[in-house]
């Protein structure tokens, strides 16, 4: 029976219970007396909703669904039939354990009960609870925060991840005076990670282990040093899996070996956790304020300059643990360095089947050689070439496991043989070394020896790739002549390159400690310059091929597939530019920027764009030089720097008019226009621009441009105030856009022209091209439009007298644009529509918070 005259409506906040253990206790008490103990549970339970004024919704069997209008009465009939049930004498005296979620939403009542999204949350909210405890979302909390209640507490226990739930929710637990508070890990599913999946199991360092886990527990910054080869990376990558669980969001691998500079950390860690591009003015430690996870910093030693933003990690945020690998200490005040020592060596003394089968380093070896030849076994026969080898090479493990690739064709003692006389060519001093990798020089020298004529120029060519390549690249640099598959795979076949899969295509990758060595004799071959200038010109053909599908429908594999090769591209710029190649360089950057803007790295597009106009004195032909300057142009707008971006393009313009044809002329145009009109500097110049851009595309029938030019007259008049000529120009656009494979504008138009409506009146109209401009965007992966439709959402809904909904898009709107600092993306919205909608945390502030929550998927 109801408790309350009608379901609530608006903002909801459910209550699901059920009995954990139910079948358990059905069979322990025959049906008879389990309907007693059904019947005396339903009792209490609405005995507690009744006080509470709560309206139930469905029971089924053991479980019950409640629904409240507010969420301080939910938590009080929670905490009233807690007790209660604890009380109680249960048939046969056994202890009756409830669990209990409580999650502050939105459901539609339709028909008998509610349906949403947010009826499914509160369920998985409740199935994470043990018997007996009771969880609440965030926004419970935060209500119950500003009106506590007697004898109720909340333990935060973080940000966690629910089955079928894609964000993960941030849960805090009901701690009820004079009943137990102490409960195992709720159950939920583990806290993300990118952490790497071993393609091995780690061999010995039972004790770096246990010593290692202990320092992060007690450490802020934990920095494994030691030699390269030694293992570093695996360790590290161990350690962090083992303490996943103790970081609610999470742990993250963060590659820096193919980092070009100190400055670029801080971008490099932000792609890892899939942080969205945040504000100029906003720091890395600021944005990871809140957070409680551990980072891997992998590869540290060549941007040991960087090591103050890791100071400010573990001192400005309030959980980040940062777990770093380097051939040399950090130098941070707190640091706790680690010095990881080579894996255990055969001991003399012992007879040598014994001491290979105790030596972590004579095991390595046993497991890597019976993985290429698995008849492979430690023998009495064998045992000292075994022994022997892993001694000469000290115990480290990555020189270990090349040397055991040699297994396909040699036995431990013709190895140890060819291994002894590779150590004795190299035993002088290697400039830069440290004692210990003069054994792993020898040991990468000697499977590079092994390879012949062929692929020991493709290994040497490789390392042009600053963080690998895939198949088609590879060929390109490694064997321009052809015959490149069976090149590449003589390096995979002798551990010299790594082979892997992303998106289901081939990939491949080589360590940073073998690309030094591969670097070397790029460079002794005086071919560096030759395969640099290769890598450069494979990279500006993928960079072609990708740029018309930048801003087009499909752009989002295009996108993926560049941010795979974001490291590669700079260098060729970076390269292009050493060489005064400017032909190169500026075809990188003009067909480039739009993947930087769109993918957040507008800080270093930016900075590689300048570099490479400064050959612009070496550019081939005026277009070149044009395209370039227009790419500075769009990466200094989209930073906000109208200044600069509009000196770029007026000397495109300049360029076009002396040199282009009339679509390049209108192009250069349509672009000068937007740092005139949506500034309000200078409308009248823009309506110039626009029209001149309008006629030359009208004149050559293009109708892509024409589409172009029409929204841009549209933006003239609207941020002149001039509405109605504002909604024409628009139209048109939106008319001629329709078909066009080119989503990015059609998204665009699609918002004006709802912004003009709504400024005449037309709010119903405006809400329904809001909508599809968010579906447009939204497809694309266009996070910082997303958050600008969401506000144009929340002032629809205000205006249309629904508080409530209005307040969460814009607290949905307000916690995106903090995080990923997305200003730009709001200038389109005219002041009087934005006023209104911080006043919506006032007078709705329990629906604020929820938006807060929301993040952008479930937003959408």
């Amino acid at each position: 029976m109801n408790m309350a005259v009608a379901p609530p409506r608006g903002p909801v906040t459910f209550l699901f219970t059920d009995i954990e253990g139910s079948t358990r206790l059905l069979d322990e008490l025959g049906d008879s007396r389990y309907a007693e103990l059904l019947a005396d549970h339903h009792r209490l339970l609405r005995e507690a909703v009744a006080e509470a004024g709560g309206y139930e919704v469905d029971t089924q069997g053991d479980a019950v669904f409640v629904a409240f209008a507010a969420p301080g009465d939910a938590v009080r009939a929670a905490a009233r039939a807690q007790r209660a049930l604890a009380e109680h004498g249960w048939p046969g005296g056994r202890a009756v354990r409830v669990r209990m979620g409580i999650l502050t939403g939105r459901g539609t009542w339709v028909g008998d009960r509610y349906v949403g999204f947010d009826v499914h949350r509160g369920a998985r909210v409740a199935a994470a609870a043990h018997g007996g405890q009771v969880l609440v979302c965030d926004v419970t909390r935060t209500v119950l925060d500003a009106a506590p209640q007697a004898g109720v507490a909340t333990r935060d226990l973080g940000y966690r991840r629910l089955k079928d739930i894609a964000s993960p929710e941030r849960l805090h637990q009901l701690v009820l005076a004079g009943l137990p508070g102490e409960f195992p890990p709720i159950r939920t599913l583990d806290p993300p990670t990118n952490l790497p999946q071993p393609s091995a199991t780690l061999v010995g360092r039972s004790r770096e282990l246990a010593e290692l886990a202990a320092l992060v527990s007690e450490s802020r910054l934990v920095t494994l040093t030691g030699p390269g080869g030694v293992g570093k990376t695996r360790l590290a990558v161990e350690v962090a899996r083992a303490a996943l669980q103790r970081f609610r969001d999470g742990a993250f691998f963060v590659s820096l070996a193919p980092v070009a500079a100190p400055e670029l950390v801080a971008a490099t860690i932000a792609r890892a956790l899939e942080l969205q591009a945040g504000r100029d003015d906003e720091t890395l430690p600021g944005r990871l304020a809140a957070t409680d996870a551990l980072l891997l910093l992998d590869n540290f030693e060549h941007v040991l300059p960087s090591a103050s933003l890791v100071a400010e990690l573990v001192t400005e945020t309030a959980g980040v643990r940062v777990l770093a690998t380097s051939r040399s200490p950090l130098g941070v005040y707190g640091e706790r360095e680690y010095e990881l020592e080579p894996l255990s060596l055969p001991d003399d003394a012992a007879p040598p089947l014994e001491a290979v089968t105790a030596s972590e380093a004579a095991t390595l070896f046993a497991a890597r050689a019976s993985a290429v030849t698995p008849s492979f076994a430690v023998t009495a026969e064998n045992a000292v070439a075994v022994a022997e080898i892993v001694r000469r090479l000290d115990g480290l493990p990555l020189a270990i496991e090349l040397a055991a690739a040699g297994m396909k064709v040699l036995s431990p003692a013709s190895l140890l043989q060819r291994l002894g006389h590779q150590l004795d060519a190299v035993a002088r001093p290697l400039h830069g070394l440290p004692e210990r990798h003069r054994t792993l020089d020898a040991a990468i020298r000697w499977s590079h020896d092994l390879l012949d004529e062929g692929p020991r120029r493709a290994f040497a060519r490789f390392a042009a790739f600053t963080s690998g390549a895939e198949l088609e690249e590879a060929e390109a640099v490694c064997a321009p002549d052809g015959d490149g598959v069976a090149l590449l795979t003589a390096l995979v076949e002798s551990s010299l390159v790594k082979r892997t899969e992303r998106a289901g295509e081939l990939r491949l990758l080589m360590l940073r400690t073998i690309r030094d060595f591969a670097l070397e004799r790029l460079a002794e071959s005086g071919e560096q310059a030759d395969a640099f200038a290769r890598h450069a010109r494979a990279f500006l053909a993928l960079a072609r091929r990708a740029e018309p599908h930048l801003t087009g429908a499909q752009a989002r594999p295009w996108l993926d597939r560049l941010d795979a090769e974001h490291h590669n591209l700079a260098a060729a710029v970076r390269r292009s530019v050493e060489a005064s190649d400017a032909a190169t360089a500026l075809a990188l950057v003009a067909s480039l920027w739009r993947y930087w803007q769109r993918r957040g790295h507008l800080v270093e597009g930016r900075e590689l764009a300048l570099l490479a106009l400064g050959l612009e004195a070496g550019a081939p032909a005026p277009a070149e030089l044009s395209r370039a300057l227009e790419a500075a142009g769009g990466l200094a707008y989209w930073q906000g720097d109208f200044e600069a971006a509009r000196a770029h393009y007026e000397r495109a313009l300049e360029l076009e008019r002396a040199h282009g044809e009339d679509a390049a002329v209108a192009n250069a145009l349509w672009n000068l226009s937007f740092t005139h009109s949506v500034t309000g500097a200078d409308p009248e110049t823009a309506r110039r621009l626009v029209e001149e851009s309008l006629a030359l595309y009208r004149r050559a029938g293009d109708r892509e441009g024409t589409a172009k030019a029409l929204f841009a007259l549209g933006n003239v008049w609207y941020f002149q105030g001039r509405l109605d000529p504002a909604r024409e120009a628009y139209a048109e656009s939106l008319a001629l856009e329709r078909g066009l494979a080119y989503g990015f504008s059609l998204g665009w138009a699609l918002y004006m022209l709802a912004l003009a409506e709504q400024g005449l009146g037309g709010g119903a109209e405006a809400a329904r091209l809001y909508t599809e401009a968010f579906e447009v965007f939204s497809g694309a992966g266009e996070v910082s439009a997303g958050i600008m439709c969401l506000n144009a959402l929340a002032d629809v809904a205000s205006a249309d007298g629904d508080l409530m909904r209005a307040a969460r898009l814009a607290g949905a709107a307000a916690a995106l644009e903090a995080k990923t600092g997305a200003a730009l993306a709001s200038f389109a919205v005219r002041q009087e529509h934005r006023e209104g909608l911080p006043e919506l945390r006032e007078l709705a502030p329990e629906a604020w918070a929820e938006g807060e929550a929301l993040g952008l998927e479930r937003a959408i």
